[in-house]
């Protein structure tokens, strides 16, 4: 199927998360300040939701990096 003779070669479960929006307001200017800002509201964000779910996809001892 799909000109993939013998499949997918080494299948992994994939699960996606999706988190509460996060509200961006229109700005005529934008600072490095308020992108700092929404950057750090981001990562908070995608901290939460690794926290919440990764006991249950079998990540219970890890913890999340972002570099």
């Amino acid at each position: 199927r799909f000109r993939i003779p013998f499949g997918i070669p080494h299948p992994k479960k994939l699960t996606i998360v999706v988190g509460s929006p996060i509200d961006v307001p229109k700005m005529d200017e934008v600072t490095k300040e308020k992108i700092d800002e929404y950057h750090q509201l981001f990562v908070d964000e995608l901290i939460k939701l690794f926290e919440r779910h990764k006991h249950s996809e079998g990540y219970g001892n890890k913890r999340l990096k972002i570099a």
